[in-house]
């Protein structure tokens, strides 16, 4: 509660904000709300047992530690038989903990614990420091006041830096078939970081996005790029986690949300969902990796009219005479062996290389697939459609 008078001058400083609650009965002699508010404290005191203070740490974007209050009756606990005991705390960074705080009241009914449940830090490194005040009355205006010892707990928070990103939210956004321009998102670091990364919610083979971390003399940013498109006016969205570690060994997380908006199409007909394809493996290593999609797709639903021609291979001098140098992609072409081909929206193409086909590894070095198709669409000349797929298998 705001502007209320305590009897205290030190809780009615400005800029001070209070907690005003009832519910901890600090008596053992009669249930908590009998008797109603109001009337004299009959000589009834309080003691804050703990803290005398409070010095903690923790990070922009992390949680606030909460402070926990420990409070016995001191003096005279008859006096509050059959009266509602209410606590305030008033401090200058009130924003720092949330409006509701926690009460429990020990066993014996004598005591309690008043625990100030912190919020999460804002952004800005800084210290927050001052003192918290704690007041009891029995009644809700606090015209009863209890006397309570040690009632002033200074207190000093340093909010360290943490990791924080520029923005939440990524939004890409292009024509059908036009790969959108990739945006970067700066990354403020916390300040002991040992490592940090940042992993798609999606495994890649399926993202529609390609977000990768990038740490030079600029300093530290999110790379995010459009690895697959859409259909025309269409909304494809995912998540990225960024996770740093401290050397104290505090883990961080934040979640960008990465939005891709596909405008119409205008004039064009077709494109590939995945324009560019291109895997990169370790040589020598026996590896088959996991099919990535990479369909056509179309804006007249005529996909029956697109068909597989054929493959043309290239490959580094080292594979020269490799029996294998041409067997490295499997391509898995849904609608080919398909019986009476219906007119849709996509034909399937499913892509995955291997780095030892036929249990024979090839050497280091990029190879390339040159897959052609035909297009024919209804009333406009044959199309020769090229799609490039790429593998450099490194040493």
């Amino acid at each position: 509660m705001q502007g209320q008078r305590f009897g205290r001058e030190g809780a009615r400083r400005s800029g001070l904000r209070a907690w005003l609650l009832a519910g901890l009965c600090a008596i053992a002699l009669a249930a908590c709300g009998g008797g109603g508010g109001g009337g004299g404290s009959g000589g009834a005191t309080l003691a804050v047992e703990s803290p005398l203070q409070v010095d903690s740490s923790t990070y922009e974007g992390e949680d606030i530690p909460s402070i926990v209050i420990h409070l016995r009756v001191t003096a005279r606990p008859e006096a509050l038989a059959g009266k509602t005991l209410y606590l305030a705390a008033a401090l200058p960074d009130a924003a720092l903990f949330n409006p509701t705080p926690f009460v429990s009241i020990d066993s014996d009914g004598l005591g309690g614990v008043l625990q100030l449940i912190g919020t999460k830090a804002p952004v800005g490194a800084r210290v927050y420091s001052g003192t918290i005040t704690l007041l009891a009355c029995l009644d809700a205006a606090c015209r009863s006041p209890l006397e309570v010892s040690n009632d002033e707990i200074p207190y000093r928070i340093d909010v360290k830096r943490g990791l924080v990103l520029q923005t939440d939210e990524v939004q890409l956004a292009a024509a059908f078939g036009v790969v959108p321009t990739p945006a970067e998102v700066a990354v403020q670091l916390p300040e002991d970081v040992v490592s940090w990364q940042v992993v798609p919610t999606h495994a890649a083979v399926f993202s529609v996005f390609d977000v990768r971390r990038v740490e030079d003399a600029s300093g530290a940013r999110l790379s995010v790029a459009a690895q697959s498109l859409s259909l025309p006016l269409t909304e494809m969205d995912e998540y990225a986690t960024v996770t740093a570690i401290t050397a104290s060994g505090v883990t961080m997380r934040r979640a960008l949300h990465m939005v891709q908006r596909t405008r119409g199409a205008g004039t064009r007909t077709f494109a590939f969902q995945r324009p560019t394809v291109t895997f990169e493996l370790q040589a020598n290593v026996p590896n088959v990796h996991a099919p990535v999609f990479a369909d056509a797709m179309f804006t007249r639903s005529d996909s029956d009219r697109f068909s597989y021609v054929g493959t043309t291979w290239e490959w580094p001098a080292a594979a020269d005479g490799h029996p294998q140098r041409t067997a490295w992609l499997s391509a898995y072409l849904r609608d080919e062996g398909a019986t009476g081909r219906l007119p849709t929206e996509q034909y399937g193409i499913e892509l995955s290389p291997s780095t030892c086909p036929a249990s024979d590894c090839l050497p280091a070095g990029t190879y390339r697939a040159v897959m052609h198709y035909r297009y024919s669409p209804e009333g406009e000349s044959v199309r020769n459609i090229n799609h490039v797929i790429t593998l450099v298998l490194t040493p």
